[in-house]
């Protein structure tokens, strides 16, 4: 017995359309940030300001750029995850760290100097919107799928 075409990307779909399911998923149409040689691509928290919604990070390179619009995560608050967009654009002084940038959202309670922070592919947990799914079949072996999604800021 052979495998229908379409058995993974049914299995898929079940699985994000699950009630209460949720999965850790990036953003694919973004542009990522430059491969740096020698950066991993996670940072670390420097400093969190009072005001929830700005940041210094360390351990990038020394030039390393933070654009606005990228997109940067951290686990927080007992296992929970944030993303963040950049709202400035800054650059990491020759020690790989930046200047303050503000981020949106807020910043949440629980977020911590020294967690790691995730600068290429940042994901966050997510829930597929109900009634969001859009299939078109090209083939019967290829499509094209899209759904929208809520990122979910509970614990999983």
């Amino acid at each position: 017995m052979t495998t229908p075409p379409n058995a993974a990307l049914a299995q898929v779909i079940v699985a994000l359309t699950a009630s209460a399911s949720c999965r850790y998923l990036y953003v694919d149409s973004i542009s990522y940030l430059p491969t740096y040689a020698g950066f991993s691509g996670v940072a670390k928290i420097h400093t969190l300001d009072a005001n929830n919604k700005s940041l210094r990070l360390k351990n990038t390179i020394s030039g390393y750029k933070v654009s606005v619009g990228d997109y940067l995560a951290f686990n927080y608050g007992g296992g929970r995850r944030a993303l963040h967009q950049a709202l400035e654009d800054v650059v990491a002084d020759s020690n790989g760290t930046t200047p303050f940038f503000d981020v949106m959202p807020f910043i949440r309670p629980g977020a911590a100097v020294d967690a790691n922070v995730d600068l290429v592919k940042a994901t966050a947990l997510f829930r597929m919107d109900p009634g969001s799914l859009q299939s078109q079949l090209a083939t019967k072996m290829s499509g094209n799928h899209s759904f929208s999604a809520t990122q979910f800021v509970g614990q999983p």
